[in-house]
């Protein structure tokens, strides 16, 4: 019997390590550096548990979690970047000086600085794309990314404005 118990709690153990390492963005880089990049990349991405919490993080904006995006991103396939895009997109509406500062590196203000959706209602995508310049606007970034992105998002806000007339 206290053997049983011994192998149920190791697994227990072992279980609740596997699920709680990517807790972090600390953890995430470290993990990867252990193991070989491309590798854990696409275990993460394939995990769709870690996948889901590690892209909520990234929304958040935050500086560290902005970091494991632009690790994951150069590691992604297609369709991880495309998930990758949505996640800094919606962090820049959260924390605009940390995203504005990425810019360039492994996102481009073209990828970011717009409605990262596909097939959404137009005005859901006006309303995303006007909380994005308003959070842009009011940012403290000093940067030559603010302008542009600025000048992106009111490019694809007119492109809206043309769409909206045209059906009309």
């Amino acid at each position: 019997m206290k053997k049983y118990l011994l192998i149920c709690l190791a697994v227990i153990c072992g279980y609740t390590v596997a699920c709680e390492q990517y807790t972090t963005p600390e953890s995430i880089l470290l993990h990867a550096d252990a193991s070989g990049e491309k590798d854990f990349v696409q275990h993460i991405i394939h995990n769709k548990k870690d996948w889901t919490y590690i892209l909520s993080q990234i929304t958040s904006g935050d500086t560290a979690w902005l970091q494991v995006a632009e690790y994951l991103k150069d590691h992604s396939d297609a369709s991880a970047t495309s998930a990758l895009n949505y996640a800094v997109s919606h962090a820049l509406k959260n924390t605009p000086d940390n995203v504005l500062a990425i810019l360039g590196r492994q996102y481009s203000v073209k990828k970011i600085c717009r409605s990262p959706f596909i097939e959404e209602n137009i005005d859901y995508e006006a309303g995303f794309l006007k909380a994005i310049r308003s959070a842009v606007t009011t940012s403290t970034y000093r940067g030559e990314n603010k302008a542009r992105c600025l000048n992106h998002i009111r490019y694809h806000l007119q492109q809206i404005r043309q769409q909206t007339k045209r059906e009309r």
